[in-house]
């Protein structure tokens, strides 16, 4: 009942977008993106990658190629895409979104470029190439510690994916490592009874079947 309110309400702003800035601007493009993503939440596919759809070609059409806001674009498809099983047409859409990222020339490009190889590895590792998801993987993380550092949040979900692909090729005790590493960072950040560092001590053992 709440999402049906929530349509609602969405479909009289785009009404108001489309009728006072046009069907081509910017800020209509930022409400197709948002319908969108309540769509997504609603499980309604088809009609969630219809209006990411427009929303993309509003983002080639006036923004630079190099823009943030159409790489993001790119990785909406690519998730819907994912969540209906159509696995190759997700790498594309991630694939297309690293282009541009590794194309922006400002300080986040290798952060924003490490979110689009994580997804890549992702589609990757459900695929069953284990072997290419971690090339991606170490790749993601070399790109975040550039900027970064060592010791940040996005290292340590970086180290948990990697993790979890070892578990898949069976390689338990080098998992254990990359889950070590992620509770490492996570604890010299959180702090040691933060309930994340409780979940990615647990991630440690549990994951390796190894006894606590």
């Amino acid at each position: 009942m709440q999402y049906d309110l929530a349509s609602s309400e969405f479909e009289k702003s785009l009404l108001i977008f489309e009728t006072s800035l046009g069907k081509n601007h910017p800020r209509t493009a930022t409400a197709y993106t948002s319908f969108g993503s309540l769509l997504v939440i609603q499980d309604d596919f088809y009609l969630a990658l219809k209006f990411y759809r427009k929303a993309l070609a509003i983002d080639k059409s006036t923004k630079k190629v190099s823009d943030s806001e159409t790489a993001s674009t790119y990785d909406h498809i690519g998730d819907v895409l994912f969540r209906q099983a159509r696995y190759n047409e997700a790498l594309e859409e991630y694939q297309r979104s690293l282009h541009i990222r590794r194309s922006m020339s400002d300080g986040n490009s290798a952060v924003e470029s490490a979110k689009s190889l994580r997804k890549i590895a992702g589609v990757l590792q459900t695929l069953g190439d284990f072997d290419e998801a971690l090339i991606n993987l170490h790749k993601a993380l070399q790109s975040c510690q550039s900027v970064l550092g060592t010791n940040r949040l996005e290292n340590a979900s970086i180290h948990s994916d990697v993790a979890g692909v070892l578990l898949q090729k069976g390689l338990f005790a080098e998992a254990r490592v990359d889950f070590e590493k992620c509770h490492d960072i996570i604890e010299s950040i959180l702090g040691d009874d933060h309930p994340y560092s409780a979940a990615s001590y647990v991630d440690i053992h549990s994951s390796c079947n190894f006894p606590i």
